[in-house]
């Protein structure tokens, strides 16, 4: 596509002065006025021919195989000239709007030469979307006219879980030594409560410990040793339901539960315990069953980038009953949900507490930074002081059922989403050492 610019429709206007010339001046004048519109043509036809043909300049773009959510992820976009005029291409990308791409809208490229631009691509919501058409314009040398040119690209670009902030933290928390609990021999006295091996007494062990048997029969003074037990179910109970799609810090509070599900889930099967995934809403949206091995870890993956926002209210009655048919052990479940209202709360109260008759709960709950900045901000007027008086309540009620929880057994962590997953990982770990389970 060709179309004269603003430039030249400014010189082809400017042909008014040479038009008035004859009849305000002398009439002989009207050749001065065809020369200049014959002129202006010539010029247009000039323009047109250094503007190139459409396929003398093309686009190709090169997007990553995937984008990890909530980080920026490198592309390049590939502009070559096939003519022998340098051009100044304007470049334009048409893209679902759930990605976020960055990058300079122009670019200068040589004759016959190929120019790259590089650029970063970003999204906060997890899926597959789709990077549609490039947009090429270029002018001619006079830039009296432009030529536009549509690359079709269709291309689909999945946006994944941060497995490589969650690859990063795991090494963090490998190289810690109470990590290795249940995984080796116990270092801290006193933990643990399966066998592992016996030792000669030594200044420091616990007495307890003495195996007067194995004393007798070595002629020495023989302590067992024990380590933290293992082959524990851990179950990542996950709500995908409205509220859960909200933001905070740029992802969705979904999204903060994946990421720290996959970190706990590598944590998990490291120290040799099974993990699973339960995912419901208004009702229930997946169920892994806990297994072992760190072969397990891709599934987990798999199932938490298929989660979908959903946009129902929770069932909770529904959902955790499910749960506790499905849970034939004793298990560590771990729910990530978020309430509003306390009818909700009530519900969902009641059938956490009864989860815990029979397993170990971990509620976990994210804090809305902009909640308590709105309830801590210092009113300028009336409307301010309404705003502060409910996210106040709403805070309120938040600590009500939290410290309700709490109080009835259920261990609870109301943290923000940066600190989701290294409290969530500590959590386990304490849990693990004490052998709650």
């Amino acid at each position: 596509m060709i179309r004269p610019t603003g430039r030249f429709v400014l010189l082809l206007g400017a042909a008014l002065v040479p038009a008035l010339a004859p009849v305000l001046f002398a009439p002989e004048l009207w050749r001065l006025w065809i020369a200049y519109v014959v002129g202006t043509f010539v010029l247009l036809v000039i323009d047109a021919v250094g503007c190139a043909l459409p396929g003398a300049v093309a686009g190709r773009v090169r997007p990553p195989e995937r984008i990890y959510i909530g980080d920026r992820d490198p592309f390049a976009l590939e502009i070559e000239n096939l003519g022998r005029v340098a051009v100044e291409v304007r470049l334009h990308l048409d893209h679902d709007p759930e990605l976020d791409l960055r990058h300079v809208d122009r670019v200068r490229v040589p004759g016959r030469s190929v120019a790259e631009v590089a650029g970063t691509i970003g999204a906060a919501r997890r899926g597959e979307f789709a990077v549609d058409r490039l947009w090429l314009r270029w002018r001619g040398p006079l830039g009296l006219l432009a030529r536009t040119k549509v690359v079709a690209l269709d291309r689909k670009v999945p946006v994944v879980p941060n497995t490589r902030s969650v690859r990063a933290a795991a090494l963090r928390f490998f190289t810690s030594p109470e990590f290795q609990t249940g995984l080796k021999v116990e270092q801290y006295l006193g933990d643990g409560s399966e066998f592992d091996s016996l030792r000669e007494f030594q200044p420091g062990h616990d007495i307890r410990a003495i195996d007067w048997k194995a004393t007798a029969r070595h002629r020495r003074t023989m302590t067992r040793e024990y380590r933290a037990e293992r082959n524990h179910d851990v179950v990542f109970a996950i709500d995908t339901g409205r509220l859960m799609g909200e933001p905070i810090d740029g992802l969705s509070r979904l999204d903060h539960a994946i990421n720290a599900f996959l970190l706990l889930g590598w944590c998990v099967l490291k120290t040799g315990d099974r993990a699973g995934l339960y995912a419901f809403d208004d009702r229930v949206r997946d169920f892994l069953r806990p297994s072992a091995g760190l072969a397990t870890l891709h599934h987990l993956q798999r199932h938490a980038s298929a989660l979908e926002y959903g946009t129902g209210e929770s069932n909770f009655t529904l959902a955790l009953s499910n749960l506790r048919v499905q849970l034939r052990r004793r298990t560590l479940v771990v729910v990530v949900t978020e309430f509003a209202d306390s009818t909700t709360a009530e519900l969902m109260v009641e059938n956490v507490l009864r989860l815990t008759r029979r397993h170990l709960v971990v509620f976990v709950a994210l804090r809305d930074s902009e909640l308590e900045a709105v309830a801590n901000a210092r009113p300028g007027e009336t409307l301010d002081v309404h705003r502060s008086v409910v996210a106040g309540g709403m805070l309120r009620e938040r600590r009500r059922v939290m410290v309700d929880l709490a109080r009835r057994g259920v261990r609870c962590l109301d943290v923000r989403a940066a600190e989701l997953s290294t409290r969530l990982v500590n959590e386990y770990l304490e849990i693990k050492r004490r052998e709650l389970v």
